[in-house]
C-alpha cells in the first residue's frame, strides 16, 4: 500500500506553524460572540476555514502563487475586522509570517506596503462604533510591529537555509578528503610496493630458473628477494605511519559513553593492552573501527538494553566479541532487514581484508545477536608484524 505523502507544513518549519494555530481558539470565540445570527457566525467560520487554508498554503507556494494566498488572508482580515471588529487586524501577524517567506526582497516590500496600507484604513471602514483616534497608539505600534516581522521572518530562513548549506558544505568537504585521501594510498602503494614487488615477482622467476643450472645464483636472487622483502616491509610501515590511526582503548571509552548515553549495561572482558602489544597499529585501528561501527549498530537498531564486549587470544589469533540482548534477535521481519541492509558490515569485511580478517554475524543467538572479527597475529621467520617492531 502506498503511504501517503500529505503533509500539513514542511518538516523543516518544525512544530511552530502547528503552535500558531492555537491562536485562533481567541478569534474563533469573540467570532461567535460578536455574531448576531447563527447564519451570520457559519458565514466568518467559513472565512476563518478559508484563512487556514490560505496560511497552509504560504508554507508550500512561492512568487506569484505566494502573493495570491497573501493577498486571500489579508482580504479576509479585511472583512472579519470590518464587519466583527477591527481587533481582528491582530490576526495579521500570520500573514507576515507569510510575507517573510517570499524570497524575492521587492515582492516582499510591496506585500508589507500593500498590508499596511489595507491594514491602516480599515477602522475607518468598520461597522461597529470603534474610536479610531483613541485607539491610535494601539493601531500604530501594531502596525510597526507587522512591518518588522517579515524581516525577522525572513532572516530566520535565511540562517536555516546558511546552517543547511554549510552542512552540506561540510558533507562535501569530508567526503572530498577522504576520496582524496584514498587516491593518495593508492598512488603511494602503487609508485612504492608496485615496483617492489613486481621486482620481487621477477628475481622469483629468475631463482626458480637458476636453481638446477646454477645454484649459486639462485642463492643470491634468493638473498636479493629477501632484502626486496624486508624494503617492502619498511615501504608499508611509513604508508601505515603517515595514515590516520584510532587508539583501540580511546575507541573502548567511546563506546563505554555511548552505551551509557543509550542506558544500555555494557561489559568488557580481555586484556586490551596485549592486544595492543600483539598487533600492529593497522591492525589496532580496524579492530577500533570495527567496534566503533558495532556499537553504532547496537545502539542504533538492536534495541538492547546489555551489550558484552570480549577480547580472546587464540594464539594465532585475537577475536573480538561484540554480543548484545536486543530485541531485533525475537523480530524475525525486522532482523531480516538488517542483516539485507547490512548495517556497516560491508564496509567492516573492506577493512578486515587489509590484514586478512574475518567477520562473522550471528543474529539467531537465543539471547540476542553477536557479531566476531577475527584478526591474524602474523609472524614470517624473524619479522613479526605485532605492535610494529621487527
Amino acid at each position: 500500500m502506498k503511504k501517503c505523502s500529505f503533509r500539513l507544513f514542511p518538516p523543516a518549519m518544525g512544530v511552530m506553524p502547528y503552535l500558531w494555530l492555537i491562536y485562533w481558539l481567541m478569534p474563533v470565540y469573540y467570532l461567535f460572540k460578536l455574531s448576531h445570527t447563527s447564519w451570520e457566525a457559519l458565514f466568518g467560520l467559513s472565512l476563518i476555514l478559508i484563512f487556514q487554508v490560505a496560511y497552509r498554503q504560504s508554507y508550500w507556494e512561492q512568487g506569484a502563487r505566494l502573493l495570491l494566498w497573501v493577498t486571500i488572508e489579508i482580504a479576509i482580515i479585511m472583512t472579519l475586522a470590518i464587519h466583527w471588529d477591527p481587533n481582528f487586524l491582530y490576526v495579521g501577524f500570520f500573514t507576515t509570517a507569510a510575507i517573510g517567506n517570499l524570497r524575492s526582497k521587492k515582492m516582499m516590500l510591496g506585500a508589507v506596503a500593500f498590508l499596511l496600507v489595507a491594514f491602516i484604513s480599515t477602522p475607518f471602514f468598520s461597522s461597529n462604533d470603534y474610536d479610531v483616534i483613541g485607539q491610535l497608539g494601539a493601531e500604530l505600534a501594531l502596525f510597526v510591529t507587522l512591518a518588522i516581522v517579515p524581516f525577522g521572518m525572513r532572516a530566520a530562513r535565511r540562517y536555516r537555509e546558511m546552517n543547511l548549506q554549510i552542512k552540506d558544505a561540510n558533507m562535501q568537504i569530508e567526503r572530498l578528503t577522504k576520496q582524496e585521501e584514498r587516491q593518495r594510498i593508492a598512488r603511494d602503494l602503487h609508485d612504492t610496493l608496485g615496483h617492489t614487488l613486481s621486482m620481487i615477482s621477477l628475481k622469483g622467476q629468475l631463482a626458480g630458473k637458476y636453481v638446477t643450472r646454477d645454484p649459486e645464483r639462485a642463492v643470491q636472487e634468493l638473498k636479493e628477494i629477501e632484502e626486496a622483502a624486508r624494503k617492502a616491509l619498511t615501504q608499508m610501515r611509513n604508508l601505515v605511519s603517515d595514515m590516520h590511526m584510532v587508539n583501540l582503548q580511546e575507541e573502548l571509552l567511546g563506546a563505554r559513553q555511548i552505551a551509557e548515553a543509550a542506558d544500555i549495561k555494557l561489559e568488557v572482558h580481555g586484556d586490551i593492552e596485549a592486544v595492543q602489544r600483539q598487533h600492529s597499529s593497522l591492525t589496532c585501528t580496524i579492530l577500533a573501527m570495527c567496534l566503533r561501527e558495532c556499537m553504532t549498530n547496537v545502539v542504533k537498531h538492536s534495541g538492547a538494553s546489555r551489550c558484552v564486549i570480549t577480547f580472546t587470544d587464540t594464539g594465532t589469533a585475537t577475536q573480538l566479541e561484540v554480543a548484545d540482548n536486543g530485541k531485533w534477535a525475537h523480530d524475525q521481519e525486522r532482523k531480516t532487514e538488517a542483516i539485507r541492509q547490512g548495517h556497516g558490515l560491508f564496509g567492516m569485511r573492506q577493512r578486515l581484508e587489509l590484514v586478512e580478517g574475518i567477520l562473522d554475524m550471528d543474529p539467531n543467538a537465543a539471547t540476542g545477536t553477536i557479531v566476531t572479527v577475527t584478526v591474524p597475529r602474523i609472524v614470517s621467520g624473524n619479522i613479526a608484524l605485532s605492535g610494529g617492531g621487527a
